[in-house]
């Protein structure tokens, strides 16, 4: 529980600092995507999807990782996940 705590508490952080328009918008991007990565691999989630919505836009959508590793199936908008 402490660690989705972390893992929830890191992303909304990460997210108000780069969902802004600004000259540096495309490195805060690849910061953010980085971030990302470092996170699923640290916690060792094969694949997840991440999606922030911000005043009902979607201001962020990417899909990380695999949905099946053995058969190397990336995650897609359609991947389920088991709760």
């Amino acid at each position: 529980m402490r660690i989705l705590i972390l893992l929830l508490s890191s992303i909304i952080f990460v997210t108000t600092s780069y969902a802004q328009t600004t000259s540096e918008e495309s490195k805060q991007y690849q910061a953010f995507q980085n971030e990302l990565s470092q996170l699923k691999d640290y916690f060792h989630i094969p694949g997840m999807a991440v999606l922030i919505e911000k005043e009902g836009e979607i201001i962020y959508e990417d899909y990380l990782g695999f949905a099946d590793i053995e058969n190397q199936k990336k995650v897609t908008a359609e991947t389920v996940f088991p709760v």
